[in-house]
């Protein structure tokens, strides 16, 4: 999926991430703040130096991946039934 496209077409970002292309603009600098603050306040124990970097290079793009996932990841109700 090519998100640059979302990035330029309001329904398109409407569908993916129940935000306009608007909302996402002033969401976004209170989102960056806060994941500047928790990337500098991470403490490693071990050495992670095995993993793959991180794909998404750029706030925004790291942000439309949590909106997204939000809304496109099914959410389900456990009821338990007991007798």
């Amino acid at each position: 999926m090519n998100i640059l496209k979302a990035f330029k077409n309001d329904r398109l970002m409407k569908s993916l991430t129940w935000l306009s292309i608007k909302e996402f603009n002033d969401l976004l600098p209170s989102f960056e703040k806060l994941y500047i603050e928790l990337a500098n306040k991470k403490e490693r124990k071990r050495k992670y130096w095995w993993w793959r970097k991180g794909e998404l290079k750029t706030i925004e793009h790291k942000l439309f991946f949590i909106l997204f996932y939000l809304k496109i990841y099914p959410t389900y109700d456990l009821v338990i039934v007991r007798k």
